[in-house]
């Protein structure tokens, strides 16, 4: 099927793009910039799915992302906890 052979690229290359792009951010800024922005990528395809309808909004998963923020901040030490 020309589609899957076309979608399989489509991810393929966004893929290697994310991956070189990450190793830039890690080279040039530091890993913990680079595990922020890893994080952001859950929340672009959830809201890309969103957008084309393959699934529908949910709270539950916005609590969700922001425990997945939160838990990347306490371990990178963006955030200290008190004790």
């Amino acid at each position: 099927n020309p589609s899957v052979w076309q979608t399989s690229i489509y991810i393929m290359l966004s893929i290697a793009m994310f991956n070189y792009f990450g190793l830039s951010v890690t080279r040039y800024l530091s890993a913990t910039s680079r595990a922020t922005i890893d994080t952001c990528r859950t929340l672009f395809i959830w809201m890309t799915s969103l957008a084309l309808g393959w699934e529908t909004f949910s709270w539950i998963q916005v609590i969700g992302f922001v425990i997945l923020v939160y838990g990347t901040f306490v371990y990178n030490r963006v955030i200290t906890l008190p004790f």
